[in-house]
């Protein structure tokens, strides 16, 4: 047994103040007690998390999960997704490794449990699973180059001159594509129509997290480093579908991300709409790059991003789910089931600096 390890419990709020300096070690991404508060004492939904604290009570590992309200087959249940898991480089495997893994592995005897890994975490994901993994997929990422001279290894006039023209002509053709019975506008409130859409929608899915006032509020508009822009549409008045945006900048790139949206299958032209207003935006704030996630069975949405030069990139997000069980109907779970964006995992969540 690891002598330097003192015990292993619960998340405390006093701990905010210290994962900061986990989080570096682990990742090198900055982050303060705000925003630790924010993602697991704030949400209008179950969080939680498990100190692996050393003989100093300084913490050597994390881990820890959102259970957010989800809509499966015809009832409601909390699909926990593990959002940290993370332990201090001089503190990996041994006792550490044997309590962060047998933690995971009593949630999934209990519940269904998912997550978003890394190439690095993938791997020890699916150990840590093992006979419990339903789906291992990996999930395409759809990608548009506003700015094509960041992919050219030319003089730094020729890249600057093929960038303004691959950014105009494609600020040309999107503005020929305007669908003008919808009106598509930026909104900072989140009023009782966004509950209703999602209560009118959400009967289209199988599998889909809850997207209602109270969500959207937190992870969007409460968000203590990242800034989001919700775009609204409507026609003839009524709500009939939102888009989240966000910004990150890189060393030398400027990257967009459709991060989240709800809308009626039945309603392609809105996605399309809000989709071409929000990547007119992005090129007025000089994106280089625009990306979004979009599982492969997705094919209407897919099909759309297509039409407006999204191209398939090779680089994949890993997405795993495991449990005991399959739903409470008996259904087997298939990747087919599921709707999410990155707005239902945490990978846009810290600030604009590191990996994240």
């Amino acid at each position: 047994m690891n002598e330097n390890i003192n015990k292993y419990r619960e998340l405390l709020i006093d701990d905010c103040a210290l994962l900061p300096e986990l989080l570096r070690k682990v990742w090198g991404i900055e982050s303060d007690k705000k925003f630790w508060k924010w993602k697991y004492f704030l949400p209008p939904f179950e969080a939680a998390g498990w100190i692996v604290e050393d003989v100093e009570k300084k913490i050597a590992a994390f881990t820890g999960y959102w259970a957010r309200n989800t809509k499966l087959g015809g009832r409601e249940t909390n699909l926990l997704m593990l959002a940290d898991v993370m332990a201090a480089p001089e503190q990996r495997g041994g006792i550490v490794y044997a309590m962060i893994s047998g933690h995971i592995k009593k949630l999934l005897e209990e519940r269904l449990v998912f997550g978003f890994t890394n190439e690095v975490s993938h791997n020890l994901f699916k150990m840590t699973m093992q006979n419990f993994v339903m789906i291992e997929e990996h999930i395409p990422i759809y990608t548009l180059p506003i700015n094509a001279g960041i992919y050219i290894d030319f003089h730094i006039y020729a890249k600057k001159a093929v960038g303004a023209i691959s950014g105009f002509l494609i600020k040309c053709l999107l503005h020929l594509s305007k669908e003008k019975t919808i009106h598509v506008e930026p909104v900072e409130q989140i009023g009782e129509e966004f509950e209703q859409l999602w209560e009118n929608v959400k009967q289209e899915y199988y599998a889909i997290q809850n997207r209602g006032k109270k969500f959207l509020k937190w992870r969007y508009l409460e968000s203590p480093y990242r800034k989001y822009q919700i775009w609204r549409a409507k026609k003839d008045s009524v709500l009939v579908g939102y888009l989240v945006t966000t910004i990150k900048d890189e060393p030398e790139i400027r990257r967009g991300f459709i991060v989240d949206w709800l809308v009626s299958k039945k309603n392609r032209n809105v996605f399309t709409e809000m989709v071409r207003t929000s990547l007119l935006w992005m090129i007025q704030n000089n994106v280089d790059v625009v990306e979004t996630w979009m599982p492969a069975h997705e094919k209407d949405w897919r099909n759309i991003l297509r039409q407006l030069f999204f191209l398939k990139n090779r680089r994949t997000r890993g997405f795993l789910l495991g449990g005991s069980h399959s739903d409470a109907g008996g259904h087997r779970l298939k990747m087919d089931d599921f709707f999410f964006t990155i707005g239902d995992s945490d990978y846009l969540c810290a600030l604009n600096t590191g990996k994240l």
